[in-house]
């Protein structure tokens, strides 16, 4: 084999290791961006199992609140309900004590005018 040859082997062979190296550093720099990845891909399912997490337990919040309001209207429902029946019997109550009274006037006008009039005194004169 001659000089040249020689020469022209360990240039190629010089450049095969270098692009071994150049890919071996690819491949390294390649596997720290991937893990890189998938960290924020863990990272990620974390949050994302914590938002929905947190979504779960809002909207059981809001179906209770929900419910309580629901309640509450209910309850308020009941006390205006209340209210007018009060509302009712209290005016009741009052035509009752007008009627009475008016019954009370009118027995105290018939018996008035049942009682005989009052005979008139005889004044004598004694003089």
């Amino acid at each position: 084999m001659g000089k040249a040859t020689k020469i022209f082997l360990g240039v190629v062979t010089f450049a095969i290791i270098l692009l071994y190296s150049i890919a071996a550093l690819g491949i390294v720099d390649l596997y720290d961006r991937l893990s890189l990845i998938d960290r924020d891909v863990t990272i990620t399912a974390a949050r994302k199992a914590n938002l929905q997490a947190s979504f779960e337990h809002l909207k059981a919040q809001n179906l209770a609140l929900d419910k309580q309001i629901a309640n509450q209207i209910t309850t308020v429902k009941q006390l205006l309900d209340q209210v007018e029946k009060e509302q009712e019997r209290a005016a009741l109550l009052e035509e009752q004590a007008r009627l009475q009274e008016q019954q009370r006037r009118a027995q105290e006008a018939l018996l008035a005018v049942q009682q005989p009039a009052p005979k008139p005194r005889r004044v004598s004169r004694a003089s």
